[in-house]
């Protein structure tokens, strides 16, 4: 009986054991992958961050020309210009926080 009581918990180890072994492998796969999507996720950072940082803060050119239109009283945008623009900023806004 006593060797009987030792075999079942030996089975029980095992089985354990076994679980133990996939849980650790399942956790160890599914962080290397988050790490890899992590470091790409940077990777892709990072270029866009170089790419913006070589953009011009302010369009200087591009604002000298409304400004002188404004000036000049020639500068006009339509209704549906106006509409559009509103409706980009919105849509950017949510992309941004979601």
């Amino acid at each position: 009986m006593r060797a009987e009581t030792n075999a079942s918990v030996n089975v029980a180890e095992n089985t354990a054991n076994k679980t133990n072994a996939k849980d650790t492998a399942g956790t160890r796969s599914r962080r290397t992958k988050n790490q890899a999507e992590s470091t790409s996720l940077q990777t892709r950072a990072g270029v866009l961050t170089a790419q913006m940082q070589q953009l011009p803060e302010i369009r200087q050119d591009r604002v000298s020309v409304i400004a002188n239109a404004i000036r000049n009283g020639t500068y006009q945008v339509s209704p549906e210009q106006t509409a559009e623009a509103i409706l980009s900023e919105r849509q950017a806004d949510g992309a941004v926080a979601a």
